[in-house]
């Protein structure tokens, strides 16, 4: 054997070597990375359902709160309205049952009178509302083309 010969042999099987060597690392390294890879998304998705489990605590606090607010307010009115009515009662001479019925009477009536009021408001708001839009409108016509819809409707037809 020669000696370059046997330097060949050697260089070769340390490449050989060198070579499995630097497999194993790269898997090593890829296995490394799926996990990492994995560590992220998973963290990340846990991190989604805390949110939603944070937003719909809240939201059902909020819930309990906002009804726990209105039977507040309706104890509130419910103990006005009997106060009310039995010292209506009272003044009528003891009739606990008459004071009922003209605090009830009454309620209904300023219940009526506010919604006939909020409905005619409403109506008005929106007649108003589109008077304008119209009127506005009418006024881009007159810019655009020298006359508007009210225009043309009020000149006599050509014959």
């Amino acid at each position: 054997m020669d000696v370059n010969e046997s330097q060949t042999r050697t260089a070769s099987s340390e490449q050989d070597q060198s070579a499995a060597a630097a497999f194993h690392t790269l898997l090593q390294q890829y296995g490394e990375l799926v996990e990492y890879g994995s560590h992220f998304v998973h963290a990340k998705l846990d991190g989604i359902k805390v949110s939603i489990r944070q937003t719909a605590v809240w939201t059902v606090l909020g819930i309990m709160g906002g009804i726990a607010l209105v039977a507040i307010i309706v104890t509130a009115i419910v103990l006005l309205l009997t106060g009310l009515a039995t010292g209506i009662g009272l003044a009528f001479g003891g009739r606990l049952w008459l004071g009922s019925v003209v605090v009830g009477l009454m309620l209904l009536i300023m219940l009526g009178l506010g919604c006939l009021v909020g409905v005619r408001l409403f109506f008005k708001y929106s007649r108003e509302q589109k008077v304008q839009y119209y009127g506005e409108r009418q006024l881009q016509q007159r810019a655009q083309f020298g006359r508007n819809a009210a225009d043309h409707a009020t000149e006599t037809p050509v014959q």
